[in-house]
């Protein structure tokens, strides 16, 4: 059984930057370091590896700061729950029931009768 093949500086710099947001690609005979989906116009081209690798890290570093500068406080907690688990048929035709029985209570406090004046409600 062979030992498997440790990663590349290339693999392990890809994996690292792609962590961050940042890709690296291998076009013919040079590396382009870009945003993740970002524009071709923010693109970075080198022949270095070790150079491409340094920008990337300043492009991840820069993203980094520059959401820190505009992300309020107030959003850097952790976000709320917004769905609730999803009710069973019973407690949603118990839920449907209460709210009936909501409305009958209210319609029968507010009775009026013909002459204008407001009668007891019969419970």
């Amino acid at each position: 059984m062979a030992d498997p093949k440790p990663p590349s500086l290339f693999e392990t710099a890809v994996a690292q930057l792609r962590a961050c947001g940042v890709q690296i690609d291998t076009p013919p005979g040079e590396y382009r370091v870009n945003y993740r989906g970002g524009k071709p116009e923010t693109a970075y081209f080198t022949d270095d590896l070790a150079d491409a690798i340094e920008q990337g890290r300043a492009m991840a570093a820069a993203r980094a700061a520059d959401q820190a500068a505009t992300t309020p406080e107030s959003t850097q907690c952790a976000p709320r729950r917004k769905w609730h688990k999803k009710m069973t048929p019973k407690a949603q035709r118990r839920r449907l029931i209460r709210q009936h029985n909501r409305r009958l209570r209210a319609r029968a406090i507010n009775v009026q009768e013909p002459g204008g004046s407001t009668r007891e409600p019969v419970l």
